[in-house]
């Protein structure tokens, strides 16, 4: 009997919101499954002003926060030089009212599809995409540390 695999994606996301929030998280498939909130200001307001994700989609990925946490640091290299390449690409920012931009790290795993996904709402925001980008690689680990598995809902 031949062994099938589930396509699965993992994500590595930041965002900020308008009123200053950072959310910054690992998901499996659409799903939360660890994350870090840093609260803003007092005066809530959940619109957001900025994404970048990077995300991995393959047959033998993680599906558990501890193993999706180990295999982004496991790739820490090739996603860092991904970042400060697209980084590199956007020395203007990206269009605010365009779609995402997906871009491909170069030097992914073999079977892994791995990309780097942003957007900007707010034309000053989208300007400085760059520096998120950048950011974030040279913070990898640094974020990567700052996350908690999420608590399973109690039923």
């Amino acid at each position: 009997m031949r062994e099938t695999f589930v396509v699965a994606t993992i994500s590595f996301y930041r965002q900020r919101r308008r009123d200053g929030d950072l959310r910054m998280g690992l998901e499996v498939s659409g799903d939360t499954v660890a994350q870090q909130f840093i609260e803003g200001s007092d005066e809530p307001d959940p619109a957001i002003e900025w994404f970048l994700d990077v995300r991995a989609q393959g047959n033998r990925l993680p599906r558990s926060a501890l193993g999706i946490e180990k295999w982004f640091r496991d790739h820490a290299a090739v996603i860092r030089t991904g970042l400060r390449a697209l980084a590199d690409q956007l020395p203007a920012g990206i269009d605010a009212d365009s779609w995402p931009l997906q871009w491909p790290i170069p030097g992914a795993p073999a079977a892994i599809k791995l990309h780097i996904v942003c957007s900007a709402i707010r034309r000053s925001r989208a300007l400085a995409i760059s520096d998120q980008l950048r950011d974030t690689a040279d913070h990898w680990e640094d974020y990567l540390n700052q996350l908690r598995p999420l608590e399973p809902a109690q039923g």
